[in-house]
Formats: C-alpha cells, structure tokens, sequence
C-alpha cells in the first residue's frame, strides 16, 4: 500500500541513491533507475506524471501507491545526469485508470509532499522529435506572431517548471475554458524558457484562468499568470516578425580535437550515426543511464554543422564498458549508434 500524509519513512539505505548531489537531487541508485529505452517507449496515453515528489521516492513506492487505482504497469523516477528530479511516471493498462488517478491523486499528500498528477505527455523537443535548429527557429518566428481571425484574449505565465510543454499547458487550462492555443516560450536550442502564453475566446475564460491559476503551485514553482497582450483581432494589421539573429557557430573543443573511433577499453566513448538535431544535454540524459559523466561534447565540422558525432568521458572504466554493451547498435532518434573506445591521434 502506498505511503500518504504522515506514512512511514525509510532510512538511507532503503532510500537508494548516493550522496554526492548536482543539478537536481541526489544520485539515483542504478539498479533503481530503468534504461533510457523503458523511459521513453511507454504508452503515454495510459500513463500519468506526478511532480513534487520527495527525493527519498522510488519507482517502486510510486508502483505501490498508484496500484490502489489499477495495475500498473511501470513506475520510473525521472533523472537527468542520473540525479532524482523529483519527479515520476506510472503507466496503467487503460486510459480509464489515467483519468481516475488524476481525479484521486492531483494535490493529495505522497510521502508528506502535496503532489501533482497529470496526464503524461511524449517530450516534444527529444532527439526523436527535434527538428533542425533552422526549422524550430521558423517555426518560432511563425507561431510568434500568429494571425487571428477571431476574437482573443490571452494570459501570461511566468515561472513554469521547464518540464511543462505547450499541451500540459493547454490542458491545465482547459478546465477554466475553451483554450484555443498554448505555447511555452523556447531557447534557441529548443528548451523552454519557463514563461509561456494562453489564448481564449472569452474575456471572462480568460478571467477565469487568472483567477484560478495566478498565484497556483506547480511541481513547486508558484505560478504568476496574468493578462497578456489581445491577440490580434481581424482587424488589426499583421506585424511583421523580427528577423532572427545569425547563430554562433560553435568553436573546436580540445575535448574532441582529434579524438576517433577504434580506440583500446578506456573510459572514453566514440559515438558516431548520431540524429544531427541532437543537443548536448541529449549526450547527458542518454549516456548517464549508464553512469557518471565527466564530459561529453558533439563534434562539429569547419561550418559549425552537426557531424553526428560524440565523444563521452565516463567518470569510471566500468560505465564504459556497460555503455559499450548496451548502447551499441541502440537506436535513437531512427539511427543505430555505432558506439567504440575512443582514442587520440
């Protein structure tokens, strides 16, 4: 049965991670961590995300208290350079069970932490999905000035958690109203920025959604949402949008500066046949499924294009030899890696 408000609390060693502590929380245990295979090819229909949880919670508390709804089907914690982002994953046989954990769980006390439950979404800017930089960047000057025919009222919402995307977004507020387009601000390189827009065809749904949701904690960030700009109406002249500044080509890094493929068992990874819309952060959240990373860098060529390729720096031989074990021939995005020992000329 599942800890709730004032349940039982385990000691660190049940807790399973380490105590060195990064970007997020502490280091999750790897045998308590699933492959970045499990966690991205699950149905996303029938699963649902919980946000604000303690970073003491393992898959398998999460598994125990969601099968009081129905059976589930996996449970994942959700990490990123192997540490506990405090947040989580259910999978359930049926939609059904989505609809009713929601209903029962969003805003309930987990492990003396009020949660948040909702429908999980497919992450729109992984490897799989991004397109090139040159597009998103077209689709962003596009999307930023879109042409309504019809009236509009739109809200501001600043300090989003970064994992929210346009339709968690949406689907937050359709519960105030007809939602006629969400969008969460992005980076350049297709992250979001933490602020986002919600349009309505109603002043008084927009209204509605100040009302309710300013001031709304979520996956422990307080949101701000106010009135934004009036979306312009039929009448009002299109704006032209700014032409976007030329990117940085990136510069050699003496990390990958004459670093190949073939190399004898070190802790150093050569990965080629990478998707070209992959990010450095991507290298982080698929490498460290494996272990610790020290480094890990794309390669570019003399025009600052993607060349597919990656070099990795395993804090320890031990995750490389797993990497090489688990990784090669993995395919990711649509390509098969080719994953080798790296050496230097």
């Amino acid at each position: 049965m599942g800890r709730g408000r004032g349940g039982p609390r385990d000691d660190g060693r049940r807790m399973g991670y380490g105590r060195s502590r990064g970007d997020y929380g502490p280091v999750l245990s790897r045998d308590l961590d699933s492959t970045y295979d499990e966690k991205v090819n699950r149905n996303y229909a029938n699963s649902i995300f919980i946000g604000n949880l303690t970073y003491d919670c393992t898959p398998e508390d999460l598994k125990d208290h969601f099968s009081e709804v129905g059976e589930v089907v996996r449970a994942d914690i959700i990490t990123s350079r192997g540490h506990h982002r405090g947040m989580g994953t259910v999978e359930f046989t049926n939609s059904d069970d989505v609809d009713e954990a929601i209903r029962r769980y969003d805003s309930s006390y987990f492990m003396d932490r009020q949660v948040f439950v909702r429908q999980d979404n497919p992450p729109p800017e992984s490897a799989r999905e991004r397109p090139p930089r040159e597009a998103r960047e077209r689709v962003k000057a596009r999307d930023q000035y879109p042409q309504h025919q019809y009236p509009a009222y739109e809200v501001f919402v600043a300090n989003l958690p970064y994992s929210i995307n346009w339709q968690a977004l949406k689907d937050m507020f359709k519960e105030v109203g007809n939602v006629i387009r969400a969008d969460v601000e992005l980076d350049r390189n297709g992250y979001s920025r933490g602020f986002g827009t919600a349009i309505f065809g109603t002043s008084e749904e927009m209204q509605a959604a100040i009302e309710r949701y300013n001031g709304y904690e979520l996956e422990g960030r307080v949101l701000d949402v106010r009135e934004g700009r009036n979306a312009p109406g039929p009448e009002t002249a299109p704006v032209a949008p700014p032409v976007a500044a030329e990117a940085e080509v990136p510069q050699k890094s003496e990390f990958t500066e004459g670093v190949l493929g073939g190399g004898e068992r070190n802790n150093l990874i050569y990965c080629t046949n990478l998707p070209l819309s992959t990010a450095t952060s991507d290298l982080y959240d698929l490498f460290e499924t494996i272990g610790k990373v020290n480094n890990a860098e794309l390669k570019y060529d003399a025009d600052g294009q993607p060349l597919g390729i990656a070099v990795v720096e395993y804090a320890n031989i031990e995750d490389a030899d797993v990497c090489m074990e688990r990784l090669n021939n993995y395919n990711y995005g649509g390509c098969d890696l080719d994953i080798s020992y790296a050496k230097r000329e």
